[in-house]
């Protein structure tokens, strides 16, 4: 991958509940394929991916042998397991979640996202996001991460009615570990050496006076490349916006120099973007 990442991808497909044939989502497991093909031409291997699909054995099969043992049904035990008990997962810097299927509107207005096995006396299925921030405490949503891989995914074929439909309903997620597995809530956050000099980063770009004022900041935006800018999502907080940044540039190679070309375009050379130069040459 050119992000540098150790990146985990679990990718769940559901066209119908088994026991409710009512609830389908039809192209679901084919949405979920193709997504996976994607990842796979960025860079991801099929070890990296937990490919869970549930559908007739025909759709099933047009994954091919090419995944091998990441091919799993869409349970609610096989995907617990994937999201929640892989050490893949808990030794990933990354993760990434692409959801395609039957859905329940809860109350709150949040969807639960249903497994193949889901009845209606027992309706299988989780909240994603919520149930990986209470399990995994060390990934933080990531939007330069999910942006990438909204561009990497196929925009969804139709607008997810209310309710279980026959048009799926499409979520995607995408988390950066910021805390080392296995420390002790006790001793406070750990941070990996990435997280430490991404930090280092944050502080020395926001010193630089071309990125703190709006107007020159938005200029050094224009004079990166169309896929980096275009992947930055905007906001009124500057600290936020240079975050996501940062994040951006590090899922290409090159990115930080890139960043350093446009800044010089701009800044007429002053102490703290030298300083931010080398900061940003500076190792792990």
């Amino acid at each position: 991958m050119t992000t540098g990442l150790r990146i985990r991808a679990v990718l769940v497909g559901v066209e119908v509940c088994a026991e409710e044939p009512s609830w389908r989502a039809d192209g679901a497991v084919g949405d979920v394929l193709d997504c996976a093909r994607r990842l796979r031409a960025a860079g991801l291997e099929p070890e990296d991916v937990a490919l869970l699909l549930s559908g007739s054995s025909e759709v099933e099969a047009a994954a091919g042998p090419e995944w091998g043992p990441s091919l799993r049904p869409a349970g609610r035990v096989t995907v617990h397991e994937a999201l929640f008990d892989d050490p893949a997962v808990c030794r990933a810097d990354a993760l990434l979640l692409v959801w395609s299927g039957p859905a329940l509107a809860q109350l709150d207005g949040r969807r639960r996202l249903l497994c193949a096995d889901a009845t209606a006396g027992a309706p299988h299925g989780l909240d994603p996001d919520t149930a990986l921030a209470g399990r995994h405490p060390g990934l933080v949503p990531s939007a330069a991460l999910r942006d990438w891989l909204a561009e990497i995914r196929r925009p969804p074929r139709a607008t997810p009615a209310p309710g279980p439909a026959a048009a799926p309903y499409h979520h995607i997620a995408a988390f950066r570990r910021v805390i080392a597995a296995g420390a002790g809530s006790h001793r406070g956050p750990v941070l990996r050496p990435a997280a430490a000099r991404r930090r280092r980063l944050v502080l020395a770009l926001e010193a630089v006076p071309a990125m703190v004022d709006p107007t020159t900041r938005e200029l050094v935006l224009g004079l990166l490349p169309a896929e980096i800018a275009t992947g930055v999502p905007r906001s009124p907080a500057t600290r936020t916006q240079l975050v996501d940044l940062l994040d951006v540039c590090a899922l290409f190679p090159g990115g930080l120099d890139l960043l350093c070309e446009a800044i010089g375009a701009v800044d007429s050379g002053t102490p703290a973007l030298d300083a931010f130069r080398r900061a940003a040459m500076a190792p792990d």
